[in-house]
């Protein structure tokens, strides 16, 4: 890497060697680079999925839990991927032990779009541009500041 990323996520999970094997299976992740405690326990690895990053890290006593709590009040962030084709992507994420969450479909913005959720709880959306489809109109915009809504 010769310019630092800006963003990039970092997931925490109970299991690291798991997620790892689960990512790679279900993603195509390739493993970037690594960092060990000093007895050689691999403490985070840096992803590169499609051509996006991402810190999967293993839970500690310093660390934030691990696998994220879902209730109706309380969601994990989505992490998206752009795909070549986003019902294989999804596919293949659920052959590797994602719960699939929305069947991929075309949407009206013109992307076939779906999501699942994986096995350590963090949400992802996978699209795709439809061919030959030009996306909708967005909503009309809100009113600015400081003006009523008509």
């Amino acid at each position: 890497m010769t310019e630092p990323f800006h963003f990039m996520p970092q997931l925490r999970v109970d299991n690291l060697t798991k997620a790892l094997a689960f990512y790679h299976a279900a993603l195509g992740a390739e493993e970037v680079s690594r960092q060990c405690a000093a007895d050689g326990r691999v403490q985070s690895v840096v992803l590169k999925i499609e051509n996006a990053l991402l810190t999967v890290s293993a839970e500690n006593d310093q660390s934030h839990r691990a696998t994220p709590e879902v209730t109706p009040r309380a969601q994990t962030p989505t992490l998206h991927l752009n795909v070549a084709c986003c019902d294989a992507a999804i596919e293949r994420a659920v052959q590797a032990g994602a719960t699939l969450t929305l069947p991929p479909r075309d949407m009206f913005w013109g992307e076939r779009y779906g999501t699942i959720t994986d096995p350590f709880g963090q949400q992802w959306s996978f699209s795709q541009p439809l061919s030959g489809h030009a996306p909708a109109e967005p909503p009309a915009a809100p009113p600015s500041w400081g003006q009523a809504a008509a």
